[in-house]
């Protein structure tokens, strides 16, 4: 249900169950505590709801809100903020605010740590594992017999589409768990071998001088951003192939 609040100039609708949490019509960022924590609301989110923010130790941020959906229920967000641009989400529902807002407080990614990254699981029945290195964002998912791995990099990308490559995903399989997590880290050292065969070395030299015969401008321009791209990737110089 929702109550018509007047405010002198314009009418505007507010949930019961935010007028029975704070005693009448809130202001905006006003504050109240809830489950034990200290929850705001802001007059022109909508739908509306509450927020919750908490810093933990290490840098990390925990953001939080509840709000009731069309059904009636309570819904609930959760975002584990790692670093910058780095989120671990989790979201539920319950039948009051108050299991939602404890819900949404309670609830903690499994974490891991393997080959110096800290790895998180995310949401869901089938096993997915999520990490970052060196701002790439890696993944990991369990099959049945064997483990998945991917890992978002632009440059591997593009150097892949380079070489002709169907599948331009940076990705592959693994036996375990922690060899799929290795092999995600590890990636860009076998992506370092390609760049030195297919880019750096004389397979190129020989594909622009046939682009220039061609005439195939677009060759050489991919050539060119692909060189590029291998030089910011985080590690040493590729050194060049002796024709």
């Amino acid at each position: 249900m929702e109550a018509i609040i007047e405010d002198g100039t314009e009418q505007k609708q507010t949930p019961v169950w935010l007028l029975e949490l704070y005693g009448g019509e809130p202001s905006d960022y006003q504050k109240t505590e809830l489950a034990g924590a200290e929850w705001w609301h802001w007059n022109s989110i909508a739908p509306p709801k509450i927020s919750c923010h908490i810093h933990e130790d290490g840098g990390r941020l925990r953001l939080i809100n509840c709000h009731q959906d069309d059904k009636g229920a309570f819904a609930w967000k959760f975002s584990l903020l790692v670093a910058e641009g780095q989120y671990v989400r989790a979201h539920g529902e319950a039948e009051t605010l108050l299991q939602a807002a404890e819900a949404a407080l309670a609830y903690t990614p499994d974490e891991m740590e393997c080959g110096g990254v800290a790895w998180f699981r995310e949401q869901g029945e089938a096993e997915r594992w999520v990490g970052w290195v060196n701002g790439d964002c890696v993944l990991v998912c369990g099959g049945e017999k064997a483990y998945c791995w991917s890992r978002g990099c632009a440059e591997a990308e593009d150097l892949l589409m380079l070489c002709n490559s169907f599948r331009n995903e940076f990705s592959g399989g693994a036996a375990t768990r922690e060899e799929a997590m290795q092999a995600a880290i590890d990636a860009p050292n076998k992506l370092r071998e390609l760049a030195a065969k297919f880019v750096l070395g004389k397979p190129v030299e020989e594909a622009y001088s046939r682009g220039v015969v061609d005439g195939r401008e677009e060759m050489r321009s991919a050539i060119k951003a692909t060189i590029n791209c291998i030089r910011l990737l985080p590690s040493e110089k590729v050194k060049a192939k002796a024709a």
